[in-house]
């Protein structure tokens, strides 16, 4: 994923250089927020320079802890050549899967100092059926222990370690570039920087460090173009292209044109650290650009990845805890609370509820001497059209609260159920009983007696 929002941090011959770069708007124009340069000062001690001055701190070491400080915590390191050993390697199209590997044993070949000792990293900047052509940069071990107390102090990560001369070489590599052997050069941060390239296809870099003497930078061209030939073979030199901010002076050119004898032309930057908004660009698109960040500043940004998750998913859970516990203890509160507000509430109407419910039991009272729906006329007149012909009732009695009991003699027991079934469920009766039928002394009826209860007692009855 494309980032928009990009911090570079370099480190020159006299000071350290900070930019940022951010890209808006939906057509992701790039503006440049922020353009500072701290220089290096001069210490002295007593009013002199030298090694007691170098024993009281490094002027170039301030200098780029400032810029680290003003990062804003996450940046690009973009180091100049003399801080790198930079090479051009031909490689077969086979060691495409073990590149990486293949880069280490290739730059140890032409590094003072072993494998172990240095980061190594590359990227293919052509390729055809049979080559592959690689960019290859290696980044001493040394340097690294020389940033890294001003990193940590700082507390400055670095994602990414770049080199400027790929910057300003994103940069040339935009303009129309025909066939033809052709040498770049660029003043980038106090240093030369040199690229022997078949059209866009370099074929030789170098650092050339700070030169400067115009001829002695002619003569440096001029070992490079023979390098090139010994290493890639003859190829006619089609011009000389200096790129920047301002074309190179007169003496310069004058002592190219008697060096190399080629026609010069000047490229030229569209904005003052072009060789950065370079390196910010080739950060923005990611992809698989060379990275030379050691495995050091590799392992410390894993293990604060690592730290900021741990919190993050921390502090998750303590959140979910709270939350939890609010809910375990407020909960009871909050119920009892409501409960108290409703006790206030219910003793407050109290004797209005106590006013209103009397005078319901005296209407329900008066409802019910009233209402002659159940009264003893009423069952006894229920009783007697139910009654059917051959049994003769003895007794009758009736109680509101335990209903209608009766009792008599049949001649047949089945007129005895015919008068319960008839009874049951008819109003102002309801559930009816019959407590047994039995044969009379004179043995020619049956006496019996049944029990109706009142259909309206049963309502009351029902919760």
């Amino acid at each position: 994923m494309a980032k928009n929002d990009i911090t570079v941090l370099t480190l020159e011959q006299g000071g350290s250089r900070l930019l940022r770069r951010v890209r808006n708007g939906a057509a992701g124009e790039w503006t440049t927020p922020l353009r500072r340069y701290f220089e290096a000062q001069p210490v002295s001690v007593n009013g002199e320079e030298g090694d007691a001055a170098q024993a009281a701190g490094d002027p170039l070491a301030e200098a780029f802890a400032k810029a680290a400080a003003e990062a804003g915590g996450e940046a690009v390191l973009a180091l100049p050549t003399s801080q790198l050993l930079v090479k051009v390697l031909r490689l077969p199209l086979a060691v495409r899967e073990e590149l990486a590997d293949v880069l280490i044993l290739q730059m140890a070949k032409h590094a003072p100092f072993s494998g172990d000792d240095m980061t190594v990293s590359g990227e293919i900047v052509s390729e055809n059926d049979e080559e592959l052509t690689v960019f290859a940069a290696a980044l001493p071990h040394n340097a690294v222990a020389q940033f890294t107390p001003l990193l940590v102090k700082e507390k400055l990560r670095v994602n990414r370690v770049d080199a400027l001369m790929l910057g300003w070489w994103q940069d040339v590599c935009r303009s129309d570039l025909t066939e033809g052997r052709r040498v770049f050069l660029a003043n980038v941060a106090g240093e030369w920087d040199l690229i022997v390239a078949d059209a866009k296809c370099p074929v030789l870099c170098r650092g050339l460090g700070v030169v400067d003497d115009a001829q002695a930078l002619a003569r440096e061209v001029m070992l490079s173009l023979l390098n090139a030939e010994i290493e890639m073979g003859h190829g006619d030199l089609v011009e000389v292209v200096t790129f920047g901010v301002t074309e190179p002076d007169e003496t310069l050119l004058a002592a190219l044109r008697e060096s190399v004898g080629a026609p010069w032309r000047h490229l030229t930057a569209d904005q003052p650290d072009a060789a950065m908004a370079g390196v910010a660009l080739r950060a923005a698109e990611g992809g698989n650009s060379m990275n030379l960040l050691p495995e050091v500043w590799r392992a410390g940004n894993a293990a604060a990845d690592a730290s900021r998750s741990f919190w993050r998913v921390a502090i998750g859970f303590l959140v979910l805890w709270l939350a939890a516990a609010a809910v375990l203890f407020g909960l009871p509160a909050f119920v009892k609370q409501q409960v108290s507000g409703v006790d206030k509430a219910l003793a407050a109407n109290r004797s209005a509820f106590e006013e209103v419910q009397n005078i319901r039991k005296r209407a329900a009272l008066i409802e019910s001497y009233m209402d002659r729906s159940d009264s003893v006329l009423e069952a006894m007149r229920v009783t007697a059209e139910k009654m059917p012909p051959g049994l003769d009732l003895t007794t009758l009695t009736y109680r509101r609260e335990e209903g209608l009991r009766v009792a008599g003699e049949a001649t047949d027991p089945a007129l005895v159920y015919q008068l319960k079934d008839a009874l049951e469920n008819e109003p102002p009766f309801g559930t009816c009983t019959l407590t047994g039928v039995s044969l009379a002394a004179d043995r020619r009826k049956h006496r019996f007696e049944l029990i109706c209860a009142l259909l309206k007692g049963e309502e009351e009855d029902l919760p």
